[in-house]
């Protein structure tokens, strides 16, 4: 059931909720953007009961479910709960609604995703199964990112914390992991199940880049299918030569994309020779992105001989090609 993008529900969902147990067998209900009030989260929180079955939950983009409100809801969930999945992108959530958040997490433990604007830092232990985490466009701040990282089992008092199955982070448009990458990258062990790391926009350094290399080195990055590092122009050609020496760890990569912003044009000279020289080795790799960089004639060339043996996608400016690039169904080169 969806109700979304609907202002007259706000103030007056009890109307809604009082019948809800004529769809005992919801699973799916969203309330996006309806401007729901405290009234409302307690009304909901006592209807639960009346949607046993209920999975995943969506309150994003309103505002009244933070402001110290939340826990009109949380204080109604059972141990029983089937709720699989809660939603809060943009709901303002206070330090009172984290701690109502993580009471709720001791009820849904071992579900697969969660969404918020803030990090419930303090649940984190209790995620054992988490599979997905998607931070982007939120505003967590450097003391949040090191909170972040200090719960993905740097802490001493969080030495149980297990998030070996962990298989999508998205970490796009956060200007605070720059600088500060190795915090997340260092707890990470070679059992670690992540497949999709996002990191576009996210200031990276030369040095954060050493340090994605380090951990690829000690093969915690083993089983990456997609990695996303566009338009960090900040890194400079020491960083992705390190990189690609290393890049033959990352068998398994599917898709990688080391684009720069539309506005830059930097030369890929100091570190296409790294790149050249990993590319026969991601024998998986089947997209990859280079889209703003500048290649010379002879570089072009070097790069179609690879990737013409390669069933590899190529993104690229249309106007750097020459124009005997082919086949145009192997390597494609777009755009954006």
């Amino acid at each position: 059931m969806d109700l979304s993008w609907n202002d007259l529900v706000g103030g007056s969902l009890k109307a809604l909720t009082a019948h809800l147990q004529h769809v005992g067998k919801l699973r799916v209900l969203k309330l996006c953007s309806c401007r729901l009030t405290d009234q409302d989260l307690t009304a909901l929180g006592e209807a639960l009961d009346c949607i046993p079955l209920i999975e995943a939950l969506d309150l994003s983009w309103n505002v009244g479910v933070g402001a110290e409100n939340f826990r009109h809801l949380t204080e109604h969930l059972q141990p029983q709960s089937t709720l699989k999945e809660l939603r809060l992108v943009d709901c303002q959530l206070s330090e009172s609604d984290i701690t109502a958040l993580s009471k709720t997490c001791l009820v849904i433990q071992n579900k697969p995703i969660m969404s918020c604007k803030w990090l419930f830092i303090i649940c984190l232990p209790m995620l054992s199964s988490l599979e997905e985490l998607d931070l982007s466009n939120s505003k967590l701040s450097i003391k949040g990112m090191e909170n972040f990282t200090s719960s993905l089992g740097s802490a001493p008092q969080m030495k149980t914390l297990k998030l070996s199955i962990l298989e999508r982070l998205n970490l796009s448009w956060k200007k605070c992991v720059g600088k500060n990458l190795r915090q997340f990258l260092e707890p990470l062990q070679p059992d670690c199940k992540l497949q999709e790391l996002r990191l576009s926009s996210c200031n990276l350094t030369t040095e954060d880049v050493l340090h994605l290399e380090s951990a690829c080195q000690r093969r915690a990055l083993s089983h990456l299918k997609q990695l996303n590092l566009s338009y960090n122009g900040s890194v400079g050609d020491g960083g992705w030569t390190s990189l690609f020496e290393k890049a033959s760890a990352l068998k398994g990569l599917e898709e990688l994309d080391v684009s720069l912003r539309p506005s830059a044009s930097l030369s890929v000279s100091p570190w296409l020779p790294a790149l050249l020289e990993a590319l026969p080795q991601l024998s998986s790799l089947t997209r990859l992105s280079l889209q703003h960089w500048a290649l010379s004639l002879a570089e072009r060339e070097k790069l179609e001989k690879i990737l013409s043996k390669k069933n590899v996608i190529l993104e690229c400016d249309s106007f750097l090609l020459p124009p005997f690039w082919s086949p145009p169904e192997r390597n494609q080169c777009n755009e954006r």
